[in-house]
């Protein structure tokens, strides 16, 4: 099952190995891991927040960053705020690498 929390990268459970600490460990080093955004689709606007989801997971968010949000746009969220707005094609192509990360590292 695909995990997301804020429009970030799922860690641990196999996936990307960490250390207690939280650190990866990826090449045999220890670094601290790095918050990677997927692109979250407005659904629902009210006022200066507004409900997004992506994959299955939805999330409250201020929008108040964002010039003209409207209902489909797809952003980048950071710390609950949208920080982003992608053009349809920026976010496919997001969308698309990280759905082959997601595919491989499920093989693994």
């Amino acid at each position: 099952m695909r995990s997301l929390a804020f429009g970030l990268l799922p860690v641990g459970e196999g996936r990307i190995p960490t250390s207690p600490a939280g650190r990866s460990r990826l090449g045999g080093k220890r670094n601290t891991i790095m918050c990677l955004a997927y692109p979250m689709k407005i659904i629902k606007i009210n006022g200066t927040s507004a409900l997004v989801e992506a994959m299955g997971v939805e999330k409250d968010v201020d929008i108040s960053l964002i010039e003209n949000p409207e209902i489909n746009d797809r952003l980048i969220i950071h710390a609950g705020f949208a920080i982003e707005k992608l053009s349809p094609e920026d976010a496919d192509n997001v969308e698309k690498t990280w759905n082959e990360l997601i595919e491989f590292l499920e093989k693994k």
